[in-house]
């Protein structure tokens, strides 16, 4: 099977506004910042203590469906997934050169087999586009993570704003490309 090629399903609104968030002053001074201080293993530590690894053994009917997807999107590595006690349903990846997938257990109990499986072919759509490390630093962004330029710095307050705005629109437009990955995967058209 020839893996789908990210190129091909990734959305032009995703496109462009990765492209306007690159354009924001200091945006790469910002990156490198990031990727000095995010420390990917903290995160695993912290997925390892506070949720249950999903694997062959452990609830294998959901952790099965991801080999399969990895191998349609061109993921060479099957990323770890964790299964969240939490009844809100959700999913979501993060990380860099690593990343990890965390379902929650309401999204388990309210979908079917076949809507989880989209719902993690969504989630290694991200993976795929190379979209981990920037939504990872959107998250810390948005939940308050600009103090890591200096809080209140004159260049923080510049940009903070136009920054924020950027973020979130940069994460809703990536959904589509995700969205495509998902469709690619469950085989619609």
């Amino acid at each position: 099977m020839i893996p789908a090629n990210p190129q091909d399903y990734l959305h032009d609104a995703d496109r462009r506004a990765l492209r306007d968030l690159k354009r924001i002053p200091i945006f790469d001074k910002i990156c490198s910042k990031f990727i000095q201080l995010f420390d990917e293993k903290i995160f695993g530590i912290t997925d390892m203590a506070s949720k249950i690894r999903l694997s062959e053994e452990q609830v294998p009917r959901v952790y099965n469906m991801l080999p399969g997807i990895c191998e349609k999107l061109g993921i060479k590595e099957v990323p770890p997934l964790y299964l969240e006690l939490n009844r809100d349903p959700n999913a979501y990846t993060y990380g860099d050169k690593k990343p990890s997938i965390t379902v929650t257990s309401g999204l388990l109990e309210c979908l079917t087999d076949e809507e989880i499986y989209a719902v993690l072919a969504h989630e290694c759509g991200h993976i795929a586009c190379q979209h981990v490390l920037y939504h990872t630093m959107g998250q810390v962004i948005l939940n308050g993570g600009l103090e890591l330029l200096g809080s209140g710095s004159l260049i923080t307050a510049a940009v903070a704003s136009s920054l924020k705005l950027a973020f979130y629109y940069w994460m809703r437009c990536s959904e589509f490309s995700a969205d495509r990955a998902a469709v690619i995967c469950c085989g619609k058209s």
